[in-house]
């Protein structure tokens, strides 16, 4: 029965975890390449196994069975300009596609490297001396740039329904009040992307509608995005990388 038990426990936590997770690497993947030539699947599959590949390590490393790895804004804003000032150059394509995966793999390990120094050097500690007015300010910042970027993802495109944007809102505020009512954020974001996700496709199986019909309509994003297959990444020309 223990072991019931501890599954039991396992897969309540886990379940809310992934919910939580993919949605957060999809979106951030969406907020990164926003506005550049780059596909947010190469971001997003990447996303993925980077919080799978960071949950199993720190979990084994800190002997804590239910221990969260996930991406982190910051790091997010950090790449997104990264991505979009190589997007900016006057790279041809053969050069362009190449350069913006080794770009944010660089990116990537510059960000972990720095980290890893923060962490051996216990930097952390020097929060304890930040001014309040200085924390609130960046977490504000932070905050700010997490809406704006929510917003340029919601904003309907000339002919299409602003319904979705209303939606959004609306699941956002609903967030918001019951968290001032004692409900926990992460309760809250999962019931809303169960309900929400289950809402939506129960109405596009009665309606019929086709996936280019809701891209069409914003109620999914542009671009019909195929899977990169393992070894597809490997058919590039490196040897354009700028």
């Amino acid at each position: 029965m223990g072991y019931i038990s501890t599954g039991l426990l396992g897969l309540a936590t886990a379940i809310p975890i992934t919910l939580m997770s993919v949605s957060s690497c999809a979106s951030y993947a969406q907020f990164v390449t926003l506005g550049s030539p780059m596909a947010p699947n190469f971001l997003a599959a990447a996303n993925f196994f980077s919080a799978g590949f960071a949950a199993l390590l720190t979990n084994r490393a800190s002997h804590t069975p239910y221990m969260v790895s996930s991406a982190d804004m910051t790091n997010m804003l950090f790449l997104r300009m990264h991505v979009h000032n190589i997007a900016a150059a006057s790279l041809s394509d053969d050069e362009l596609f190449p350069t913006l995966a080794v770009g944010l793999h660089v990116g990537s390990l510059v960000l972990a490297f720095l980290f890893w120094i923060l962490g051996a050097a216990r930097a952390a500690v020097a929060l304890n001396y930040l001014p309040y007015s200085v924390t609130a300010g960046f977490l504000a910042m932070v905050g700010a740039a997490i809406v704006k970027g929510a917003w340029s993802l919601l904003k309907p495109l000339p002919g299409q329904s602003s319904i979705s944007l209303v939606l959004g809102v609306f699941l956002a505020c609903i967030s918001f009040f019951l968290k001032r009512y004692g409900v926990p954020t992460n309760l809250s974001s999962v019931a809303s992307i169960i309900i929400s996700l289950t809402i939506f496709y129960t109405w596009v199986g009665t309606t019929g509608a086709t996936l280019t019909e809701l891209r069409d309509e914003g109620w999914l994003f542009p671009g019909h995005v195929e899977p990169l297959s393992a070894a597809g990444i490997f058919e590039w020309d490196w040897s354009h990388i700028r």
